[in-house]
């Protein structure tokens, strides 16, 4: 798929691709994910595709980078999300004092992983 493929089905379930600020990274059999840096937190942002890649690279980035946490913010049940990434073997957690409404103004909730 092309990084406008995996765009199309990111937006066709959730809000529009936002890249600025972020950093972009895609493989086409894999999918896509949108990251930053922000003190010694990496935040996971816009991603579709194969959940063990997208969290396995954003694990090695967050080290290379020097950071202690590894967050994303979703709009989706939290409970699915971390049910999923235990699943996966991933030791997430629900931050609800994170958990905000955003710049779009819609409530999101925030979950972390100490970066190992």
């Amino acid at each position: 798929m092309t990084l406008q493929d995996w765009i199309d089905r990111y937006e066709a379930k959730a809000e529009p691709v936002h890249f600025d600020g972020w950093d972009v990274h895609f493989e086409s059999d894999k999918g896509f994910l949108t990251s930053r840096v922000a003190g010694d937190v990496l935040f996971m942002g816009d991603c579709c595709g194969d959940f063990a890649w997208i969290h396995d690279y954003c694990m090695e980035r967050a080290r290379e980078s020097g950071c202690k946490t590894l967050a994303t913010f979703t709009k989706r049940n939290p409970v699915a999300f971390l049910r999923k990434a235990y699943s996966f073997g991933y030791d997430v957690h629900f931050d609800a004092g994170g958990s905000r409404f955003l710049a779009n103004g819609l409530w999101y909730w925030l979950l972390t992983e100490r970066v190992r």
